[in-house]
């Protein structure tokens, strides 16, 4: 009973991250920044301007929002391309990752005897922690890039680990910019989409905790 509880929680869990993971491809605020509302009239002047994989959108003191959709795919920017690229590697892996946790659960009748289903749900866990992994940038590294005595050499390591991670490599080029003095152009905060899909990976990475160390560990020895 304990064990079947385990494996239940684990697949809520990482399937929850999924959703959020796939919610966020098509959610709006992965970057904003407000313009206007100098001089204290914040009711009238003020307006943002914020961009997602798909568009940049400018919206005005009315409410009214114009958006502009990326053009094709080698004149969109090169960290909007990886991010596309690593999310839909993520969630194609997440996939199986599902279709191996589910087949692999005690509570479900295919999958074979005991043995086997426990070796599946061990692959399933390492595929959520792979995909999770796509996505989610060590809270340890980002700590660090806070730390202005090792910040040249961390930012040089984030930009090698950003390569692999979605959500850190947007937000860390969103923070690279803003603290850069000698960026000239509009400067953006890190949006809602992004705080999600920092969530959502959490999750999965904890759903392939959960599998692979308490329901998963008979998998990995053999009887």
């Amino acid at each position: 009973m304990r064990k079947r509880v385990i494996q239940i929680s684990g697949f809520l869990i990482s399937s929850l991250g999924w959703l959020f993971v796939l919610c966020t491809m098509a959610m709006d605020y992965w970057r904003i920044t407000k313009l206007g509302g100098q001089g204290g009239s914040y009711i009238i002047k003020v307006a943002w301007y914020w961009s997602n994989l798909w568009s940049d959108c400018y919206t005005d003191s009315a409410a009214v929002t114009n958006c502009r959709e990326y053009p094709v795919l080698w004149n969109v920017a090169y960290y909007v391309q990886a991010v596309r690229g690593l999310l839909m590697c993520g969630l194609t892996i997440g996939f199986f990752a599902v279709v191996c946790c589910f087949v692999g659960m005690e509570c479900t009748y295919i999958g074979g005897s005991d043995k086997t289903k426990d070796k599946v749900l061990f692959a399933g866990a390492v595929l959520h922690f792979v995909g999770g992994n796509l996505q989610l940038e060590m809270i340890l590294v980002n700590f660090i890039l806070l730390v202005s005595f090792v910040n040249n050499i961390c930012l040089y390591m984030s930009r090698w680990m950003c390569s692999m991670i979605a959500y850190s490599y947007y937000g860390n080029k969103i923070r690279a910019e803003f603290e850069d003095p000698n960026y000239m152009e509009q400067k953006f905060e890190i949006g809602v989409g992004v705080f999600i899909g920092w969530g959502g990976s959490t999750l999965l990475i904890v759903g392939g905790l959960i599998y692979s160390i308490f329901a998963g560990r008979e998998g990995c020895h053999s009887r």
